[in-house]
């Protein structure tokens, strides 16, 4: 069985989510969009992006209609790439893609005597199960910022130039346990990724991951990953910008600075 990319849409169809793929049906992650109904015809569409200025950028789309028989959401839009791509090039990539596991989790417990298996498909799987404009894993907006000035904060990190160039070409840190080391005057709830450094593809990527953790305000993601998109060349700095909120809805602009040895 296997998809097939351009078919007329039965109905139009509205979704919070953009499903990232190649056309042999390698799944790459997914864009959370705005609600948005796509009446089929439409070849591009523009997701936001820290990468141009906030202008966002143009992806390709097309419609993916299942064969006949599978569960879930039969046709859908998806951003869709050539399949065969070399192995380094990556033209999906953007601070906006999200893993396709993510939110997906699986665990048991032994409250009285029976064993119990919590579970939680993900965004994208939950969405394809069952309607693709369910809510998004990314919260909306907070209030504005109870102060007049945001907190301004520098990270320095550097990286060795054989270890993002080898096997592994990424690097995890707890965002929040870094945070709480420089400030104890807010409570970091979320973190959004506003820039990364400039490039086609970019040398680096930066995604907000992590086990989630429920609070009194939503899910927090605690964990950043730095991943390695283009070709990059020793030195630096290589700036990256963030936001983070806390639950009083104040802000602190994060600029970290990461230089490859």
């Amino acid at each position: 069985m296997s998809n097939k990319y351009g078919q007329a849409l039965v109905a139009p169809i509205t979704q919070t989510i953009l499903p990232v793929m190649t056309k042999d049906g390698l799944v790459k992650g997914w864009y959370p969009i705005a609600s948005h109904t796509f009446s089929g015809s439409e070849t591009s569409y523009t997701i936001p992006d820290g990468t141009n200025g906030g202008a966002g950028i143009s992806v390709p789309v097309t419609t993916v209609t299942k064969d006949k028989g599978m569960e879930g959401v039969q046709q859908y839009m998806a951003a869709v790439w050539p399949s065969g791509l070399a192995a380094n090039y990556f033209p999906w990539a953007s601070p906006s893609l999200v893993k396709p596991d993510a939110g997906y989790y699986r665990w048991y417990s032994l409250p009285v005597e029976t064993w119990m298996l919590h579970f939680g498909y993900g965004t994208l799987l939950e969405s394809l199960h069952t309607r693709m404009n369910i809510s998004a894993v990314v919260p909306s907006n907070p209030s504005a910022p109870t102060v007049t000035t945001p907190l301004a904060l520098t990270w320095n990190a550097s990286v060795e130039y054989d270890t993002i160039n080898g096997d592994c070409d990424f690097f995890d840190f707890n965002w929040i346990a870094l945070f709480k080391t420089q400030t104890t005057s807010m409570d970091p709830l979320r973190i959004v990724v506003n820039s990364v450094p400039s490039g086609s593809p970019p040398p680096f990527g930066a995604q907000v991951i992590g086990i989630p953790q429920a609070t009194a305000y939503g899910m927090v993601y605690d964990t950043i990953r730095i991943m390695k998109l283009g070709e990059l060349a020793p030195g630096g700095p290589y700036a990256f910008t963030f936001t983070v909120y806390d639950s009083l809805g104040q802000t602190a602009a994060v600029t970290m600075n990461l230089t490859v040895n």
